[in-house]
């Protein structure tokens, strides 16, 4: 396993070396991955980091690893969702082929000049997990590098993409159009991570009325990533519609909703789209995404045009229910039953309030799941459960009200006072 500088520098000779840092990663758990991730960043060069990486996007999309921020990097964080890899883009779609992403990044620093040296000088150290360093630095990059690249200036090496000359104006006036709303956009996800519920419903009119005059493939990508990145949207949107301006306008929005909402939901159909990093991802983060996904297919399908989405929701809440429910029993058997029965001495206050945020995640997960699938597969699993518990406490891996706290957290009350009673009544009879 690498653990240090030294194997990075090792692996640029030859196949052989780069294949086996390859599967090291691929087989690393999730502290490993933020450890190669590091060292990778501060002294691989780019061509081997990204050699590296590239089968890990999914993986490394649900872990969020911190990255250095690169004005690259930067400028293309309000389309993540839409970039993939350059062998499964096709023209038309509401996807961006990463191949293209130094190219138009070298454009957009051509063009801004000294601006851009300021912007690289305001992110040199930071990482994409400093949060008002993003805004900030975005700020002064996005809407200026939509302005930009919404006249297509002249590419540079766009030799290099491997893709048709003719394929960069309309990629790049896409982009411009989601640049153009980027910084409302970052306000509005971090509404979401704070834990708003509804989103600002002047932003979000500012943002669809913004696209009055743009190319249909960037109104095609604000919707997808709209409805990607922000719950209970759906119905502001279809609101949002049906009052815009002229017949013409409602027609241009409802066409790129409708084309958002398809490309979307083929993302979810992809097998590996819904589920890797559902079931790669930390725990803690698949309840939220998941929480996330059931509520957007819920609202689409309580939307008046739905009725030709129905069968393509029920099977992607076929495969999300399969989702949570394999990460439901790998957590319940891996990280309550498992360390409960092996522990030979009682768990002390860091251990207990690591368990219980254990049980905190599980819960999220299994309180949607009981909505999209079978109620009784997570019925007999917090029995499983119950049964762990109460055999750790009669051999002392958990104390009583420890064992009661835990399971009101992962089943609610009623299954912590069926414990308490089993587990608490021989004391009581003793004293």
């Amino acid at each position: 396993m690498l653990t240090g500088a030294a194997p990075l520098a090792a692996v640029r000779p030859g196949r052989s070396g780069m294949g086996a840092l390859r599967a090291d990663m691929l087989d690393a758990d999730d502290a490993k991955i933020r450890q190669i991730v590091a060292l990778l960043e501060a002294s691989a060069e780019p061509g081997v980091r990204q050699a590296v990486l590239e089968p890990l996007r999914r993986r490394l999309s649900s872990l969020k690893p911190p990255r250095l921020l690169r004005f690259t990097r930067l400028l293309f964080m309000p389309l993540d969702g839409l970039i993939v890899p350059a062998s499964q883009w096709k023209p038309g779609q509401a996807t961006i082929p990463r191949s293209v992403l130094e190219a138009i990044s070298r454009t957009v620093q051509a063009e801004l000049g000294d601006a851009a040296k300021a912007i690289e000088t305001m992110i040199g150290g930071h990482h994409t997990d400093e949060a008002e360093i993003v805004s900030r630095a975005g700020l002064a990059a996005w809407g200026r590098a939509g302005e930009i690249l919404g006249r297509a200036p002249a590419p540079l090496g766009w030799a290099d993409t491997g893709l048709p000359p003719g394929l960069y104006a309309p990629l790049a006036r896409a982009i411009a159009t989601v640049l153009r709303g980027a910084s409302v956009m970052r306000d509005l996800e971090r509404d979401v991570e704070i834990g708003v519920l509804q989103p600002d419903e002047q932003a979000i009119r500012d943002i669809v009325a913004s696209l009055s005059g743009e190319p249909a493939p960037g109104g095609t990508m604000v919707f997808k990533l709209l409805l990607r990145r922000l719950p209970h949207v759906v119905p502001q949107l279809r609101q949002l519609i049906i009052l815009s301006g002229t017949p013409a306008d409602r027609a241009m929005l409802q066409t790129a909703m409708d084309e958002g909402t398809d490309a979307l939901l083929a993302d979810m159909e992809d097998r590996s789209e819904l589920t890797e990093g559902l079931r790669d991802g930390v725990l803690s983060a698949v309840g939220t995404e998941v929480q996330r996904i059931a509520t957007l297919l819920r609202d689409i399908d309580l939307d008046p045009g739905a009725a030709r989405h129905r069968v393509r929701l029920t099977g992607i809440r076929k495969k999300l229910d399969e989702v949570c429910r394999g990460r439901f029993v790998e957590g319940i058997t891996n990280g309550l039953v498992g360390p409960l029965a092996v522990a030979t001495v009682a768990l002390d206050s860091v251990g207990q309030k690591k368990m219980e945020s254990f049980a905190r995640d599980l819960r999220t997960i299994e309180t949607t799941g009981r909505k999209l699938g079978n109620p009784a597969a997570y019925d007999a699993l917090l029995e499983k459960a119950s049964e762990a518990v109460q055999a750790a406490v009669r051999q002392g891996s958990i104390g009583t009200m420890g064992a009661v706290r835990l399971v009101e957290i992962l089943a609610g009350p009623e299954m912590a006072e069926t414990i308490y009673r089993k587990t608490a009544a021989p004391v009581d009879q003793v004293a």
